[in-house]
């Protein structure tokens, strides 16, 4: 394309923005909405994969504390002070380092959710379909690596016992 189509194209898409009195706001709402339909398959994968880095997350948490509950030589102490008090528990000297990666974990999560719906919402050209496309995967992939981990070692310990 040349400069004077550029140039032209350019002032052509001004004057439909001016008729129509489209903010640009507006103008992206449409160009998002139009994206989305072209590659509306990608966006149930990115919505499908964030909620298996949910369960792949959770789910490795999950089968770390039951490999670490099944050891019958542990103490087990109360993390939660409270708890304790109530139920005449002893709580473990590392409680509050616990409650401080449980608080991180949670913030990070919370970012994580907020930048893939924000960012989901405001994809309208290539350049950002492709950078989302990278980061889903990549979280996926680092995600489900954890848990798959995680997974094959409890079915090892129960299969031989170890």
């Amino acid at each position: 394309m040349t400069y004077n189509q550029d140039v032209n194209k350019f002032y052509v898409c001004k004057e439909i923005i001016r008729k129509n009195k489209l903010t640009q706001k507006d103008y992206r709402k449409l160009a998002h909405k139009s994206f989305v339909k072209e590659n509306r398959g990608w966006f149930w994968f990115f919505d499908i994969a964030i909620v298996l880095l949910l369960l792949f997350n959770y789910g490795a948490h999950a089968l770390t504390n039951i490999l670490l509950m099944s050891n019958p030589e542990m103490n087990l102490y109360e993390a939660n002070a409270a708890q304790a008090f109530v139920n005449e528990y002893e709580v473990h000297e590392a409680a509050q380092a616990q409650y401080i990666g449980f608080y991180f974990q949670m913030v990070v999560w919370a970012l994580i959710l907020f930048g893939y719906l924000f960012y989901r919402t405001h994809v309208f050209e290539y350049n950002d379909f492709y950078l989302l496309t990278f980061f889903m995967v990549a979280y996926l992939f680092t995600m489900s690596f954890d848990f798959v981990n995680n997974f094959g070692y409890f079915i090892g310990k129960i299969i031989f016992g170890v």
